[in-house]
């Protein structure tokens, strides 16, 4: 019987809780402070062992802990000693009035509603924004006649009338008779001496009343919570980042008292050359730079919050990255100076402008393309067209007939002799890998191979690139092959290092509508009509004896030092022959190392490692054996 009580208790009490503010709470509760002079409902700050709110501990105050307060309620109702900790109980007293009610668990619940929709304030804050200090205290006293002092007990009337919804009003009335008469409604009495013989209940609150021996006072004290006029703003945020062209909220509002009649705002921007702000506070980026929004309340013009507010322009260049800031090139000839990257990549105009310090040495052209004339030294400049303020410099060297020398000098010494080592590095281009040395491309389309250039010391790495019938189909110098019309041709690579050594593709361009078959390859590749500025399609073929289910990872890191991972989804072998995945990074430039996953076994081997450029489009294999991976982990076939 007991246990149906308490549950019946708790439903009650849960039913009792609407969507009530603070105060109305406040009125509502038959344990309602009473206000006398000047004082104030008190604030019980909390100690190092609670927070305000948070009954279960758990450092959230949400629903659980309204819960768990309407269930100590429920066991104090029926009688019950409770089941709180000192702490507990401390915490659970949203309003500071020695009770654990239904009252307590409304507050909790309306402070979880406040945070739940991006309030800020923690729950002391919170109840004082709701409940503002009231005004000064007016207070009339009259004094009717005099009366002589007695042994005879005084009797205290106290009446206490609490209304914060619209006006607070607390009157005290206090007469002297000589009839002892005293009435109160606490739960808790307490005794306390009025005279040297008589003792009365009193209620215990948070009000004193002193009752004079010597004479008869009529006494009215009023305390008036004015709630017509704005007193303060209470904002969400005070710094705002955002970019040119796009808006956002400078913060959310709060007009306080939360009873003020006009809680209109104004909204004013100190540069709108820099930012604009509408009647509602959204705020829109014109132009990069820093400026203050303020909100002031149209009820009382002196109160206002500011905003500083951060523009930046996403769309305006304002970095470029070369891939190298040194090169070497010989008379007569050329090469490119450096792959580009222009920042942020947001930006809409990445156009370069190019020139030579020193036009007798080396010429470049509007790609950078550098030519050598004559032996010496000079820079190259690339220069945004956007913001002319952002450049790079490439030193360029040009020579007659051999590259120049790079040379390391490492001095060891001890106290008997010193000695001196020079290793010199003179390393050319001796060997050129494809990753597929056949192409079948439809008209109208692209595809690369990508070159990996051997030994890995060689000094430059740089490729010139021909086609033996550009009718057919032609190549830029970056290695992307298009196709023209329906023919077969020969697409060459050439070292620049070493023109001796060189590499092949057979090229057939085929009619758009033409199905062909996918080449049988041992390398990864890019799919050139896939790809774009943003993504690299990067095709990954699977061994035809390999067997099982696989998983590959691509760990991608761009040229700012970031890393991500990317994985694709379930490989069937030998159903699928192949898998195309999109890579991209925050960066232009970035590296790619790609692994491959058994999943019957959860072995893991490195397939390769790959380094890609998005503008302008270049690929690169560093290392890969496709084969010996998909062995190591036990993924083929006898």
């Amino acid at each position: 019987m007991k246990t149906e009580k308490i549950i019946a208790s708790v439903m009650a009490a849960a039913l009792s809780i609407t969507a009530i503010l603070p105060l109305d709470l406040l009125e509502m509760n038959t344990n309602a402070f009473s206000v006398t002079g000047d004082s104030y409902p008190p604030v019980v700050h909390a100690d190092e062992n609670y927070t305000l709110g948070d009954v279960n501990g758990d450092s959230l105050i949400d629903a659980s802990d309204a819960s768990a307060v309407l269930a100590e309620y429920s066991l104090l109702s029926i009688g019950g000693d409770g089941t709180f900790k000192e702490n507990q109980k401390i915490s659970a007293d949203i309003d500071k009035n020695e009770l654990i009610d239904s009252s307590d668990a409304a507050l909790i619940l309306s402070y979880y509603s406040y945070t739940s929709t991006g309030g800020k304030l923690d729950m002391q804050a919170y109840l004082d924004s709701q409940t503002e200090p009231p005004p000064a205290v007016t207070t009339t006293a009259t004094t009717d006649k005099p009366v002589s002092t007695t042994s005879k007990p005084a009797t205290v009337n106290t009446t206490t009338i609490v209304n914060i919804k619209t006006t607070t009003t607390v009157n005290v009335k206090t007469t002297a008779t000589e009839t002892v008469k005293t009435t109160t409604a606490a739960p808790k009495p307490t005794t306390t001496t009025v005279s040297d013989k008589t003792t009365a209940t009193t209620t215990k609150t948070t009000s004193i009343t002193t009752v004079p021996t010597t004479s008869a006072v009529s006494a009215t004290t009023t305390v008036t919570l004015n709630p017509d006029k704005v007193s303060d703003i209470r904002i969400s945020q005070t710094k705002l980042s955002i970019n040119v062209g796009q808006g956002a909220l400078a913060a959310n509002v709060t007009m306080l008292p939360s009873t003020a009649k006009n809680k209109d705002e104004i909204w004013t921007s100190s540069d709108e050359n820099i930012a604009v702000v509408d009647n509602e506070g959204w705020v829109t980026g014109i132009g990069e730079g820093t400026c203050i929004i303020t909100v002031i309340s149209v009820d009382n013009p002196d109160i206002r919050a500011e905003i500083t507010v951060n523009v930046t322009d996403i769309s305006s260049v304002r970095d470029i990255r070369l891939s190298r800031t040194e090169m070497a090139v010989q008379v007569g000839h050329g090469e490119l100076s450096a792959y580009v990257t222009m920042l942020p990549t947001t930006a809409l105009n990445k156009a370069e402008k190019w020139s030579s310090s020193n036009e007798e040495i080396a010429i470049v052209d509007n790609e950078g393309w550098v030519i050598g004339k004559k032996a010496g030294s000079c820079a190259v400049t690339v220069q945004s067209i956007d913001n002319p303020a952002v450049f790079a410099i490439i030193v360029v060297t040009v020579y007659d007939d051999e590259p120049p020398v790079t040379t390391n000098t490492t001095t060891e010494t001890n106290p008997i002799t010193t000695t001196t080592t020079t290793t010199t590095t003179n390393v050319k281009v001796t060997e050129i890998l494809l990753s597929k040395y056949e192409m079948n491309i439809p008209v109208g389309k692209e595809d690369i191979s990508i070159v990996t250039m051997l030994p890995y010391e060689a000094i430059t790495k740089d490729e010139i690139w021909i086609s033996s019938d550009e009718t057919i189909a032609t190549v830029n110098k970056y290695g992307w092959v298009k196709g023209i019309s329906v023919g077969e041709c020969i697409v060459t690579v050439y070292s620049v290092s070493n023109p001796e050594i060189k590499a092949e593709i057979t090229v057939k361009i085929i009619d758009e509508n033409t199905d062909f078959p996918a080449p049988d390859v041992n390398f990864s590749y890019v799919i050139g009509d896939k790809s774009d500025n943003k993504n690299i399609a990067f095709c990954t073929p699977v061994p035809k004896n390999a067997s099982g289910r696989f998983v590959i990872d691509y760990i991608i890191t761009d040229s700012d030092g970031n890393v991500k991972t990317i994985s694709t989804s379930t490989i069937l072998a030998p159903e699928m022959n192949s898998v195309i995945t999109m890579l991209t990074a925050d960066t232009s430039e970035f590296t790619v190392e790609e692994y491959v996953t058994n999943l019957a076994t959860n072995e893991r081997a490195k397939i390769g490692k790959y380094k890609f450029c998005l503008s302008p489009r270049n690929a690169e294999s560093v290392e890969e054996n496709i084969y010996s991976a998909f062995c190591t982990v036990n993924g083929l076939s006898d």
